[in-house]
């Protein structure tokens, strides 16, 4: 499977479908962000960098999941998938490989006031809801998956 080149914003329905159900994590990564170049050019490169890292530690986890049998990967369970609450269960709770663990782990240690026993019973500091949400809105994840 190969994710088209010219990253067409809005797939046919069973495009995105077959594209969840059987890309792996380095292409639906390629797919949401459209590569490196087609991320929003106002966006700095520290965003830049966050937005590719959220890609980059979550992709991993919902594909190990899907491949292995614990997780239909769908429209809804992707956008799901990107809350703060889903990432951290799949960090502190889901039957993933330590080194995909750590990664989600890490990148919720570095919210501004992660605190890790509130993230335990899904609790986040508003700092760290606005970040995530930017990043979200600059990827375009519901539009990309609605």
């Amino acid at each position: 499977m190969t994710v088209n080149d010219n990253h067409e914003e809005n797939y046919p329905a069973n495009r995105v479908e077959d594209l969840l159900a059987k890309a792996s994590a380095e292409q639906l990564k390629e797919w949401i962000a459209g590569g490196a170049a087609s991320l929003p050019e106002q966006m700095s490169p520290t965003w830049h960098g966050r937005a590719l890292r959220l890609l980059s530690v979550l992709l991993p986890a919902l594909t190990y999941l899907r491949d292995h049998g614990d997780l239909v990967l769908d429209r809804t369970s992707m956008v799901q998938s990107f809350s703060l609450e889903s990432m951290a269960k799949l960090a502190f709770f889901a039957n993933l490989p330590n080194e995909i663990s750590e990664k989600i782990l890490r990148y919720l240690e570095d919210l501004p006031g992660y605190n890790r026993q509130y993230a335990l019973i899904g609790q986040f500091d508003n700092g760290a809801r606005k970040l995530q949400d930017y990043l979200l809105c600059e990827l375009g994840i519901e539009k990309k998956l609605a």
